[in-house]
């Protein structure tokens, strides 16, 4: 169960304190670092100073926004329902 629960924003949070080992920790890092579809939006000033990625279950249409910015759903690669699949309680 997620001590942190907001159903009505979908917003869960856990802390699982040494959940996965150092080994699988760092192959996750780095599946994340290279194979997410990081993108620097603009913002009024140019280049906003972070990557951002917005992932979201295949179908769903819905933007993050902040600000002005908009960062657009890319599905769920399939490493990433292999992690989730094993961090989620």
């Amino acid at each position: 169960a997620y001590p942190l629960v907001d159903e009505s924003r979908r917003t869960f949070a856990a802390y699982l304190p040494q959940a996965i080992d150092r080994a699988t920790a760092d192959v996750w890092y780095r599946l994340v670092d290279t194979q997410t579809p990081w993108a620097q939006p603009l913002g009024p000033l140019g280049p906003i100073p972070r990557k951002t990625a917005w992932m979201v279950s295949a179908g769903c249409s819905c933007t993050y926004r902040y600000g002005k910015i908009s960062v657009y759903p890319t599905a769920y690669p399939q490493w990433m329902l292999d992690i989730m699949r094993v961090v989620m309680p």
